[in-house]
């Protein structure tokens, strides 16, 4: 079983035994670039919660917000 928890910028990616890559959580992104959600903000960011049964995952990846571009891409 894999259960994940993810709120704000970042992302959680997975690796499975065969050499996939998934994006479990995907970022929290606003209308602007850089745009940043915080707990105490007016309109609090929602956490994203998943949980997956009989998972085939080889690697888990957190990534930061300063990593996206380069991690998410779809090249």
């Amino acid at each position: 079983m894999l259960a994940t928890a993810h709120i704000g910028d970042g992302a959680i990616i997975t690796k499975s035994g065969e050499g996939q890559y998934n994006t479990v959580s995907p970022p929290q992104s606003g209308e602007f670039s850089n745009e940043t959600f915080f707990i105490t903000s007016k309109e609090k960011p929602k956490p994203v919660i998943k949980i997956s049964r009989n998972p085939s995952v080889s690697a888990l990846f957190l990534i930061t917000d300063g990593l996206q571009p380069l991690a998410i891409s779809n090249q």
